[in-house]
């Protein structure tokens, strides 16, 4: 028994260098096993952490576009708001707008007042106005001088006409020398109309006066039938 476990120094010395190679081989496999297990550890760890940043971008998203659809709702209604508060605005000075200035009354002051009207303007809207003998319709402010159409289009609805102030002219009494002095009415047309006149029976209406192309056409009874009366 005793020389059966008995080994030479050389098979000793080859035991040790088996056990040493054994002990390199189980540590370098060991080492190799370990080092693949935290490689595919490490790789799903990315690929979790990966899965986990893709989902927090998405979720990231959703909420940015969510802010983004709650600002533009706000926005629109904000500036639904701005638009009604507008338009209220804009009734208000309307109806403002509609107390308008009587043409045959208002003095230069008065109309000095309105928007587009300067000191020139209204002593000129109120020369005129005495010429005529009162306005009949607000257009008339288009004969005086400077008058321009966009000065005019700004102070018409600021304006309304009473014809009852109008100077009426009794065309049966009225002489040749007041008569001529009209803006409507020239010299040789007031002459034609008081010969006429004076040859005639006194006119009840303007349909009696008798017309003439050269001298006094229908279309200037027309404009100055508003200032006329007959009695």
């Amino acid at each position: 028994m005793k020389n059966f476990f008995y080994f030479t120094r050389g098979e000793r010395r080859g035991i040790f260098v088996l056990l040493l190679i054994l002990s390199i081989l189980i540590g370098v496999n060991y080492y190799f096993v370990n080092k693949i297990r935290n490689s595919r550890a490490k790789i799903l760890l990315d690929e979790k952490y990966d899965s986990l940043i893709d989902s927090l971008t998405l979720l990231d998203s959703i909420k940015q576009a969510e802010r983004i659809e709650i600002y533009r709702s706000n926005q629109a209604k904000c500036t639904q708001e701005v638009i009604s508060n507008r338009v209220i605005v804009e009734e208000e000075l309307t109806q403002v707008v509609t107390v308008k200035l009587e043409l045959n009354t208002a003095d230069s002051l008065q109309l000095v007042g309105l928007k587009g009207i300067g000191p020139t303007y209204a002593h000129r809207i109120v020369a005129y106005r005495d010429l005529l003998g009162g306005y009949y319709s607000v257009d008339q402010l288009l004969e005086i001088k400077g008058m321009t159409q966009e000065n005019f289009d700004r102070i018409r609805n600021q304006l309304q006409i009473d014809v009852g102030k109008i100077e009426k002219i009794n065309l049966n009494t009225i002489a040749y020398e007041e008569l001529k002095n009209h803006p409507y009415i020239s010299g040789k047309q007031a002459y034609y109309i008081v010969k006429q006149r004076d040859q005639e029976n006194p006119w009840k209406s303007v349909d009696e006066i008798q017309t003439d192309e050269e001298v006094l056409t229908i279309e200037v009874l027309q404009k100055i039938q508003p200032y006329l009366i007959f009695e």
